[in-house]
């Protein structure tokens, strides 16, 4: 839960810190995968946030969030057609409105849909 206050406050460096301290306490730990992931993205350090994405998507396919952070790694990179699948796949796993117009707006920026 710290690392998330450290995320809000936009301390990123402190939150990968913690998220990597819940790792290595319990491996297997799929949110602390998903928020270091999403705190690399916020430091724009993409090799790392996609390999704790594809972590977590390991550990639980099912996440949507996931799927969505990985999208925009995708897109910040140029990879447009794999941020296509990972956005469509998040849109087909979440109903929440607010992220799935997020969703939407983004494969309306890649020229999908």
């Amino acid at each position: 839960i710290r690392g998330l206050v450290y995320y809000t406050q936009e301390d990123y460096t402190q939150a990968v810190d913690d998220f990597t301290q819940a790792i290595t306490i319990k491996p297997g730990y799929m949110i602390a995968y998903y928020n270091r992931a999403t705190a690399y993205l916020a430091r724009r350090e993409f090799e790392q946030a996609l390999a704790d994405y594809n972590e977590a998507l390991t550990l639980d396919p099912d996440y949507a969030f996931s799927y969505y952070g990985r999208g925009r790694v995708y897109q910040l990179t140029d990879r447009n057609d794999e941020a296509i699948v990972d956005f469509r796949m998040f849109l087909s796993l979440s109903n929440d409105t607010y992220w799935r117009q997020q969703a939407q707006e983004r494969l309306t920026e890649l020229g999908a849909e």
